[in-house]
């Protein structure tokens, strides 16, 4: 089923796309990498947000909502300033983004095996 590969092809795209974007010598390799990773966020970030309400108590999927939307809000205040204290260099900023994202493709692919190793042993 493609909604399962979903999330790690989301994350895959992100990763492509902050890597393109460091490495882009002109505008339209710029252009390129800014299209990838809007279509890797696209995908990866509405998928993550179904799988917190399939994952969550039937009672507490607002909650937890509310806690993933309040996390990534506060993340993405805070890492660019943590970025910044790392490197002030945007090329390498960018590449520590892409090697978070492979960390989350890494991660994306782990979880659709598991989930897919369990439904293939109940079924």
């Amino acid at each position: 089923k493609l909604h399962d590969k979903i999330f790690p092809l989301g994350f895959a795209l992100v990763a492509i796309g902050f890597f393109i974007i460091a490495l882009a010598g002109n505008f339209i390799m710029l252009s390129i990498g800014c299209l990838i990773l809007g279509i890797g966020f696209g995908l990866g970030v509405p998928y993550m947000y179904n799988w917190l309400d399939w994952s969550a108590p039937a009672n507490s999927v607002n909650l937890a909502t509310t806690i993933v939307l309040v996390l990534v809000n506060v993340g993405c205040a805070i890492s660019p300033m943590i970025i910044n204290a790392v490197t002030p260099s945007a090329k390498m900023g960018l590449l520590i983004s892409a090697i978070f994202f492979a960390c989350f493709l890494v991660y994306a692919i782990i979880h659709y095996l598991r989930v897919h190793k369990k439904q293939s042993a109940t079924a």
